[in-house]
């Protein structure tokens, strides 16, 4: 049986953070929400390709599916702040940094969290 607990102990601490930064006025409300979002997407995104690395049958092929791994999650990135950065308009320089800075936090955090799941021995 496989264990998804890097990912889901990631998201869980990723929303703890975001959720002790709402609480002590470190991060915006709103922000914390679209954080919340980005965070929830990419546990459901991570979980699928975590699930497609763990087993892989070589190291050729675990570095093919990292790497369209990393390239999916930088296509979602980048559509996900795009459409909050379109829709808010309004927002100040420093909402945009600290969703901007959140969203980066948790793409290295899932991509660490990607980069460790091993494949099976060659």
């Amino acid at each position: 049986m496989k264990t998804y607990f890097p990912p889901v102990l990631s998201s869980l601490l990723l929303f703890v953070a975001i959720g002790i930064g709402a609480q002590f006025s470190l991060i915006n409300n709103e922000i914390a929400g679209w954080a919340y979002g980005y965070i929830g997407l990419f546990t459901l995104i991570v979980l699928f390709f975590y699930k497609q690395l763990t087993s892989a049958k070589n190291s050729k092929s675990f570095i093919t599916l990292f790497l369209g791994a990393v390239a999916a999650k930088m296509f979602i990135t980048l559509i996900y702040l795009t459409i909050a950065l379109y829709t808010h308009k309004n927002w100040a320089m420093m909402e945009k940094m600290q969703l901007a800075i959140s969203v980066f936090i948790a793409y290295v955090v899932f991509t660490v969290v990607l980069a460790r799941s091993k494949p099976l021995q060659d």
